[in-house]
């Protein structure tokens, strides 16, 4: 009588184990009696209780003769194409990738045979390949130096070096500082920048010039001379971080009679400043004409 899935299924643990033990020992008794003599002599012609290499065991399938009660066996798989009902036979190769062969349950899953190691699919899916970002020199726009048929209005050429003015002079003083020019009836702001007088090595004359600090603009120029008019310092208002005088100035071109304050941070500043400009006095006396610099 053949016993179906759902007959065993409907047993406890204990009846499938009694079935298992009295299923191993009548098929051990056919193994005897189909070899004649028993013991180790049913080893070339019959399979015992795991199986040989021509008749299958209740553990082990033959390579030619199908499976027994529980398929390829228990826990091992065979080389036969017809699978086990219970624990071995085939396993769909589409679920898992086994192979055609009946496994066992413990059987191998994915190779010919029953044997192997256990998986449960395909190699995972490979990433995709990041593409490789350009280099540097790929992604470089080419620099555009000629248009056809294109031409600049003007060509700017560089220079070297840019004269000044000062070349040729000896710096005798300089000092930061805030220069006012009186206009309009009011002192208006002229510029921030270096109070210097400078030396000409050439005629010995001493100026003052004040550029302003960020354009470079001349916001004063003039000789320093003895003079009643021109050239006299004196405070404004009392304020002793101020110097106040006038004289012929020409840093917007011609010769112009303007009023200056110079503006120090400290009156140690404005002391100093008072006696760099009484000494450059005293050197122009002998190469400057008061009338001639005053007309």
């Amino acid at each position: 009588q053949m016993v179906g899935k759902a007959d065993l299924e409907a047993l406890s643990t204990a009846d499938l184990r009694r079935l298992i033990a009295d299923a191993a020992d009548v098929l051990a008794d056919r193994a005897d009696k189909a070899a004649g003599t028993g013991g180790s002599a049913a080893v070339g012609s019959s399979g015992g209780l795991f199986g040989n290499s021509s008749s299958g065991g209740l553990f082990g399938g033959t390579a030619s003769a199908p499976g027994p009660l529980f398929g390829g066996g228990l826990f091992g798989g065979a080389a036969s194409s017809s699978p086990g009902p219970l624990f071995g036979g085939l396993i769909p190769s589409e679920r898992s990738g086994a192979s055609a062969a009946g496994g066992g349950l413990f059987a191998g899953i994915g190779t010919g045979a029953g044997g192997g190691s256990f998986s449960f699919g395909s190699d995972p899916v490979a990433k995709p390949s990041v593409p490789k970002a350009e280099s540097d020199d790929e992604a470089a726009e080419e620099e555009v130096k000629i248009i056809p048929g294109w031409t600049a209005p003007i060509t700017l050429q560089v220079q070297e070096s840019i004269e000044s003015g000062e070349e040729g002079e000896e710096c005798l003083y300089e000092q930061r500082s805030k220069l006012y020019r009186f206009r309009d009836e009011e002192w208006k702001e002229r510029g921030l920048g270096l109070a210097r007088l400078l030396l000409n090595k050439a005629t010995g004359r001493v100026r003052f010039l004040l550029r302003q600090e960020v354009t470079g603009r001349i916001c004063a120029n003039h000789y320093i001379f003895e003079h009643s008019t021109y050239c006299q310092l004196s405070h404004n208002a009392g304020n002793t971080k101020v110097w106040v005088w006038a004289a012929p100035d020409s840093s917007d071109g011609e010769a112009v009679v303007e009023r200056f304050a110079l503006r120090f941070r400290t009156e140690e500043f404005a002391e100093k400043f008072r006696e760099a400009f009484e000494d450059a006095k005293a050197r122009n006396k002998e190469v400057i004409s008061p009338d001639k610099e005053a007309d």
